[in-house]
């Protein structure tokens, strides 16, 4: 399934290849470092719960906002769920997925 129109009662489905994202916007980013990393952040995001952390440069934008780009890109990456940036087992912040690409 690659998403539901709630408004026209429609789900759109499409080949596994279609489910796959290069990288992510995020929004309400809340980072749990001194401040807000200046420069690109090599490290782990995880977007599901069950998701193995996968490598990733994450850079921040302007009001909350950040913009992550897988190495290889990963499945499902879904509007509405958490994205959680990790340094081995350190966690680092993270934020709600806004758009996929």
């Amino acid at each position: 399934m690659l998403k539901i129109v709630p408004g026209d009662n429609d789900v759109v489905i499409g080949p596994r290849e279609e489910l796959l994202a290069s990288g992510l916007e995020a929004s309400s980013v809340n980072w749990l470092l001194d401040a807000p990393p200046q420069e690109e952040l090599t490290c782990q995001a995880k977007i599901r719960y069950r998701h193995t952390p996968a490598p990733a440069q994450v850079t921040v934008l302007p009001v909350g906002r950040a913009k992550v780009e897988f190495d290889t890109p990963q499945s499902a990456v879904t509007p509405g769920q958490a994205v959680v940036f990790y340094d081995g087992s350190r966690v680092l912040g993270g934020g709600w997925i806004e758009t996929a690409h």
